[in-house]
Order: structure tokens, then sequence, then C-alpha cells
């Protein structure tokens, strides 16, 4: 286990009335280290939520959303380093869901980084 640099979370809830769902409330909150405890430091560049929607006669709501962030002090202070995070949610009108996290990453030394997902 690496040090956290930067962190996407994404946080939903909904109504459940048997048959059909509904939307209650959602945020995405991006985080960057600044510092970190490596004396690094990460900003966060863009970040999105699109309205969620539901779909198949109301018995299932989709969620997305993600957030981008760079360095540029990682080694090298003239290279930038960048992170970009994508997640998605499908929950089902019978209480079970599907997730999709991806993410991209690339510049200075990238091939250190690392992709911690965390479900609760």
């Amino acid at each position: 286990m690496g040090v956290d640099l930067t962190k996407t979370t994404l946080n939903f809830s909904w109504y459940d009335y048997g048959m059909t769902i509904a939307h209650k409330s959602s945020s995405l909150n991006p985080w960057a280290a600044n510092p970190s405890s490596l004396g690094t430091h990460w900003y966060v560049s863009d970040s999105w939520k699109k309205d969620p929607y539901l779909y198949y006669e109301e018995q299932k709501l989709s969620i997305e959303g993600g957030a981008s962030y760079y360095n540029y002090d990682f080694l090298d202070d003239e290279s930038i380093t960048e992170v970009d995070h994508f997640i998605s949610v499908d929950i089902q009108n019978d209480a079970t869901y599907d997730y999709t996290v991806d993410w991209g990453r690339r510049g200075e030394s990238w091939v250190t980084l690392d992709l911690d997902v965390e479900v609760n």
C-alpha cells in the first residue's frame, strides 16, 4: 500500500419504492494531496458529475462522475504527471448495484502510480 495522492469519491442515495427507484442525492468530491507525505503537491484540474438518470421503466438509476489531477513536483519540477478517475454506478430496484471504475495516468514516472478502489 502506497501513499494517497488523489482521491475521487462519488456519494449517492436513492429512494426505493419497491417496483421503482428514484434519485435522492448525490455528490462528487475530488481530493488532491497538497502537500503529500512525500512532499509533493497535487492539484485538481477538473471534476464533473452527470445528472443521475432513470431508465428501464424507472427500475434502474445511473450515476457517473470523474476528476482529473496534476502534479509538477513528482520528481522533476519541469515535468507534469497527470491522473484521471472515472466512476459509474448502476443501481437497481432489487437493492443490487454494479459499478465501473477506470483511470488513466501519464507523464513523469506514471508507472509508479497505482489505483485503490474502496466501496462502502
